[in-house]
């Protein structure tokens, strides 16, 4: 059985809380991995570039952050790749939670995946967000949110 939802990206997981901050040599994609000071709120975000990540995002503080260079796997743990079609994303992860244009990007589609796990008084709530622009994938996130926050 699949787990409900995506945890791997890139080959990193949401669920640790180091920072991580890498750039793929051959593509120039980014990877952030970030999350508030007591851990509640994770962040795992790829990206074609630093700059377009911080247009993006609420995140304008990732184009002053030091990229080291790492050979990065442009996909998720389930399969899921940069410059996959809509189709792809539907059959791995069902129909989406929300879909709509980006908030940021104007002419980029936003699809959102939800799942809580745990109780309504304690537990995690995780999303996953695939990006695309013309047709394909081009921006992947993953977000954990402890609740009550």
């Amino acid at each position: 059985m699949k787990a409900p939802l995506e945890f791997l990206l890139a080959g990193y997981t949401i669920e640790k809380s180091t920072e991580v901050h890498l750039r793929d040599p051959k593509t120039g994609y980014v990877l952030v991995r970030s999350g508030d000071c007591d851990g509640a709120l994770k962040h795992l975000r790829l990206f074609p570039s630093a700059e377009e990540m911080s247009r993006s995002t609420d995140a304008a503080w990732v184009s002053d952050l030091k990229f080291e260079a790492k050979p990065l796997p442009l996909e998720t743990g389930r399969g899921i790749s940069i410059g996959d079609r809509p189709e792809k994303i539907f059959r791995e992860m069902g129909k989406p939670t929300w879909r709509g244009g980006s908030t940021y990007m104007p002419g980029d589609e936003v699809w959102s995946y939800h799942h809580r796990v745990g109780t309504p008084k304690q537990g995690v709530e995780y999303k996953a967000l695939f990006r695309f622009r013309r047709g394909r994938v081009v921006a992947m996130e993953l977000h954990s949110e402890n609740y009550p926050s």
